[in-house]
């Protein structure tokens, strides 16, 4: 799964891990890290641990770049605020969220089998049915009359 991860952020945006003609593998492995524990279901306190370390160990470019960078997944191509409000890993939204992710961002979902373009990471957990992460986002003010390309 890394391997996939790894080639869709390379066919997403190539030349960011491109430094002097050399692929950057450290910076590509960072955001690799990044992704797969947003798509993991990051309940346990631990694993919010993990998310924090390998935010720190980003520079503030770095991490930026990470948090802003949209990833495929077949037929998704989100950020990994969307990933985690999508999949409802409420601790992994409040670290994103700490580490200025931005909390407008659009991608794409797909919910129920229905792909849905230009949506934010509060229509994903709202569409999945994650109410504690919808409350979180609103509280954090994100917009709550934002429309996707099909509504």
């Amino acid at each position: 799964m890394a391997r996939k991860i790894e080639n869709d952020i390379i066919t997403s945006n190539p030349d960011m891990y491109i430094v002097n003609g050399v692929k950057n593998w450290a910076l590509l492995n960072k955001h690799c890290a990044l992704l797969n524990f947003c798509k993991r279901n990051a309940e346990k306190r631990s694993a919010v641990l993990v998310l924090s370390n390998v935010l720190q160990r980003m520079s503030i470019s770095e991490r930026s770049t990470a948090l802003e960078m949209k990833t495929k997944d077949g037929d998704q191509i989100s950020t990994p605020l969307i990933i985690a409000a999508r999949n409802g890993n409420l601790d992994s939204v409040k670290m994103l969220l700490r580490y200025k992710a931005d909390i407008e961002a659009r991608g794409t979902v797909k919910v129920a089998d229905q792909v849905v373009e230009y949506c934010t990471a509060l229509w994903a957990a709202a569409a999945t049915g994650h109410l504690d992460v919808v409350k979180l986002l609103i509280e954090r003010n994100a917009e709550v009359d934002g429309r996707t390309l099909t509504n």
